[in-house]
């Protein structure tokens, strides 16, 4: 059986297959040599064979083309690849023929579409349609009115199938000038370009939508050179207003970010804060030579250009996986100022510390120095020109939208009552008009004026008042502060502590200013709030023994240890800690028989906050309640007063490197870090209603030295054999969670 001869299908189909073996995918090859396997053993028949190699071959028009040539059965067939590269052969073929009857008109908008094309703007399919749209208006104009059918494709009179084509670039209008509403065409094309650009920065972030809007005003065009005002004339009636948008084409802008020049967008989350995001460019889109206007440099500087110096030789930065670690002040400012990426992250650090490295006067100096930042002092006009458009105008724009930043996030802190910082300020505005900046220095002022002008309720600093002892200070009321229940005494002490806590500023967290002798003036807002956290832990344990009973020293706990719990379901944690540490003094905790006394279930709530404050693993609990908790939250204080000592003693504020000072921006990240998690509780405020009365009685609780309060405890219960050992001050140097 073996030497009967195949049938045709069978001897002709296996050569097929070797031959058409290479146009096939490692896969079709293997389904392919499977199929072949299953006939030679005769699991399958020579039809079904046949299918399933036919099937496969469909997948590869080439490889079929092949096949059927091989096996003689290529009567006129052409894979589909072949038959796109005919047709578009044939069309390029009678537009070429079509070119010379185009109008001016259609010539102009050809222009446009090829410029928006060769920019970028739009895509090859858009292109090919808007210009299969021209050339099809064309052949309806140059086509007889009679005929009876109107083509749908772009076909040609036979007449002139022989007509030479001539490139757009090399098309010349020396004989015939075009028309007044062509001319007025083409100058609006070149606005158009320019707002598409334009539009396309502040896609990609590189450009700040104010800075945009006064960019495409006409006069601001005028003035940077994409028209001139013979071109305006021109114009006339129709020359663009400064809302009108001469946008021919539907959509270039939403085309513009499917381009390729944006690669890159790597949006990273730190702490749940703060997006960090780092957006890397191709290189910027640079006119060829030809179609730059040469520029003087002269009106662009304050000074003569030629004499700024840029000293490069004591300046430095590491960086390392993308983040700065160590920089000198020009180089930080240089790489947030970057033409070709932007770090929101960099630049909120920056903002958010600058103060611990450097001073107000210092950073516009900075910022000026790099505003001006000269060209080559031999280049042409020409080359300033291209060195403009690809470099300054970028530089100065991310310089701007820093200044803008800094003005919009932290004008409270830094300039709200500076004298010298607002003259500092003016001077840069100033500098921006003197140096052909005009659009850049309108935004800086509208921003000024809209933060000035926004109504801002600021309210009066809530002191803290001094101690008032019992022994010297005699008050006279109606009421207790326990003899409220114990919700409203927890919320009238969130909106203390918070009304505190949303006062901190970023600059009182630097530099250890809330622990220097100076913390008055340096931290203030940290000082008030530590010293109301000390008062209010000295008032619950002087109200505990000031009772004379047991029973009542009872109900005293029993009545703090429900207003701690009411606090913790209130996320005010920094009121749970200051009352527990109140309870947990030495003058209160010797109190055994007091404490013994005290009801189980309220024991074992006083336990679990006990566990809640607890400093295992750097007060775990307490951050992860933080951590998914929801807003709004008071964190105790002293968690991130820890955290800024630790990071303060833990790396030095700058580092040598041969010879080279930096600045330790690892650091300011970490300072950041800690700073960006105390703003984030500050934003949302709690929703309870004032109660002023209660409100007065708390912010005014008398209490007692912890003398007293020791002295007052021994009398409620004599010492024990074990404690007579201890002395008063030995036992106070143990209570941990006073903040001073």
């Amino acid at each position: 059986m073996s030497s009967e001869p195949l049938p045709l299908s069978k001897t002709t189909s296996l050569p097929v297959i070797e031959l058409s073996i290479s146009f096939l995918t490692e896969k079709q090859q293997e389904d392919v040599a499977l199929y072949k396997t299953f006939l030679t053993k005769g699991v399958i028949t020579t039809e079904e064979f046949e299918k399933k190699r036919q099937d496969i071959l469909k997948k590869s028009p080439r490889g079929l083309s092949r096949c059927e040539s091989a096996q003689g059965m290529n009567s006129g067939w052409k894979s589909p690849r072949i038959k796109l590269e005919e047709e578009r052969q044939k069309k390029t073929e009678e537009q070429k023929a079509l070119y010379k009857h185009l109008s001016a008109r259609e010539l102009s908008k050809l222009e446009k579409l090829t410029l928006f094309y060769n920019k970028n703007f739009i895509t090859e399919d858009e292109f090919e349609r808007k210009k299969d749209e021209i050339y099809q208006l064309c052949i309806t104009r140059i086509t007889p009115s009679n005929d009876s059918e109107t083509t749908d494709t772009c076909s040609v009179p036979e007449t002139l199938s022989d007509t030479n084509f001539v490139p757009i670039e090399d098309e010349v209008y020396s004989d015939n000038e075009p028309e007044d509403d062509d001319q007025q065409t083409i100058i609006k094309t070149k606005m158009d370009v320019e707002k598409v650009r334009l539009k396309a920065l502040v896609k990609r972030g590189q450009l700040d939508e104010d800075v945009c809007n006064e960019m495409i005003l006409t006069p601001n065009l005028v003035e940077r050179g994409i028209v001139t005002t013979d071109e305006l004339k021109v114009l006339g009636a129709l020359a663009p207003t400064d809302e009108e948008d001469y946008t021919y084409f539907s959509t270039p802008a939403k085309e513009v970010h499917r381009k390729s020049h944006i690669r890159k967008i790597e949006v990273l989350s730190l702490r749940d804060q703060i997006d960090y995001q780092e957006v890397k460019v191709a290189p910027p889109l640079l006119s060829h030579k030809n179609d730059i206007q040469p520029i003087d440099p002269t009106p662009f500087y304050m000074q003569d250009y030629k004499t700024i110096i840029v000293n490069h030789e004591d300046e430095r930065i590491e960086i390392k996986d993308g983040i700065v670690e160590f920089a000198t002040l020009s180089k930080l400012i240089e790489e947030m100022t970057h033409p070709q990426k932007f770090d929101a992250h960099m630049m909120h650090t920056f903002f958010l510390t600058f103060r611990s490295f450097t001073d107000i006067e210092t950073l516009f100096i900075k910022l000026k120095e790099r505003f001006n930042y000269p060209p080559n002092p031999n280049c042409t006009f020409q080359e300033f020109a291209m060195f403009k458009d690809a470099f300054l105008d970028r530089v100065r724009l991310r310089v701007v939208s820093c200044v803008k930043y800094w003005i919009e996030n932290f004008y409270f802190f830094d300039f709200l009552g500076n004298e010298k910082a607002v003259a500092h300020l003016s001077d840069f505005i100033g500098m921006l008009d003197s140096s052909n900046a005009k659009p850049l220095a309108k935004m800086i002022s509208r921003t000024v004026e809209k933060i000035g002008s926004e109504v801002v309720r600021i309210q009066a600093p809530l002191k803290c008042p001094p101690r008032r002892t019992v022994k010297y200070t005699i008050i006279k009321r109606n009421q207790h502060v326990l003899d409220f229940h114990r919700k409203e005494i927890a919320r009238q002490l969130a909106l203390i502590d918070f009304e505190m806590f949303s006062k901190i500023q970023a600059k009182e967290c630097l530099n250890s200013s809330w622990s220097r002798e100076s913390r008055e003036t340096m931290a203030t807002n940290i000082n008030q709030m530590t010293q109301f956290f000390n008062k209010v832990s000295a008032f619950v344990g002087g109200e505990i023994v000031k009772c004379e009973k047991q029973s009542d020293r009872v109900k005293v706990i029993c009545k703090f240890i429900k207003v701690a719990k009411r606090s913790l379901d209130y996320h005010n944690y920094n009121g749970v800690f200051s009352i527990m540490s109140g309870m947990s003094v030495s003058a209160i905790h010797r109190l055994k028989s007091t404490w013994e006394a005290v009801p189980k279930e309220y024991m074992d709530i006083h336990n679990d906050l006990n566990d809640f404050m607890s400093r295992d693993g750097n007060f775990k609990r307490l951050r992860v309640a933080l951590r998914e908790g929801n807003p709004p939250s008071i964190p105790y204080v002293g968690l991130y007063l820890k955290d800024l000592t630790f990071i303060e003693d833990g790396s030095p504020k700058y580092v040598t490197r041969d010879g080279v000072k930096m600045i330790n921006f690892t650091k300011c990240s970490q300072f950041a870090a800690v700073i960006r998690d105390i703003q984030t509780f500050q934003n949302q405020r709690y929703a309870f209603e004032v109660y002023p009365e209660l409100r007065d009685l708390i912010l005014n609780v008398s209490v007692m030295s912890e003398k007293e309060m020791y002295d007052l405890s021994l009398l409620r219960e004599a010492r024990t054999r074990q404690s007579r050992k201890m002395s008063a001050t030995d036992v106070n140097k143990r209570t941990t969670l006073k903040l001073y």
